[in-house]
């Protein structure tokens, strides 16, 4: 360490020049402050440089996610277009399927013979406990094998309003001159006054 009166050299942390008696005091506590100061701006650089680093680090995730998401929306999108163009497909096929549907059910409805088979008399309507019952027969009057028939109950009011609907079927061929028996269960209902009972039959030739 130098006196910055005359220049003699002093030893470190001297309070007085060994030469000229210069008071040293001030100018080590002002040095000292110094050394403090500039230390602070050091660590304070140290950690403004590396703010930026992690800050321009954070900015490049940032980037890099942003183009991800961008990516993944591009896929979403293209993955709804196809989506929304096989739910039109679906929907062409599906309008497709019911007019064929619409369609046999018309030509089925060709092959109802209301005079084939007829409900026979003596049929019944009982109510055992919490059901009625309707039970009777039908039978084949026609010359053709009846392959499927269906026997219909309407649960009608005191003003003939329908209030209830059911059916029985029988998928076994019933041959000409032939019966079958049928019955149908249904909940009872104290405003089921009488009923309309029908049959609907359905004949393929042999």
């Amino acid at each position: 360490m130098k006196c910055k009166s005359c220049g003699a050299k002093i030893p470190e942390q001297s309070s007085f020049c060994g030469m000229c008696g210069y008071d040293l005091r001030g100018i080590i506590d002002g040095d000292f402050i110094e050394n403090q100061q500039f230390t602070q701006k050091i660590e304070i650089y140290k950690k403004t440089k590396v703010s930026n680093k992690l800050r321009k680090k954070f900015s490049e995730n940032i980037n890099s996610s942003k183009i991800k998401l961008s990516k993944r929306t591009k896929e979403l999108y293209k993955l709804r277009k196809i989506f929304l163009e096989n739910i039109n497909s679906t929907k062409i096929q599906l309008s497709k399927k019911t007019n064929e549907v619409h369609r046999l059910m018309k030509k089925a409805t060709k092959n109802i013979h209301s005079k084939v088979l007829v409900i026979t008399d003596g049929w019944t309507w009982v109510t055992e406990g919490n059901y009625t019952y309707v039970r009777g027969s039908v039978k084949n009057i026609g010359n053709r094998t009846i392959n499927h028939f269906e026997v219909n109950v309407k649960y009608e009011d005191v003003n003939k309003n329908v209030l209830d609907s059911d059916f029985t079927n029988w998928n076994r061929k019933v041959q000409p001159g032939e019966s079958k028996e049928f019955e149908i269960k249904h909940h009872v209902n104290k405003n089921y006054q009488c009923i309309d009972i029908s049959v609907n039959n359905y004949k393929y030739l042999l």
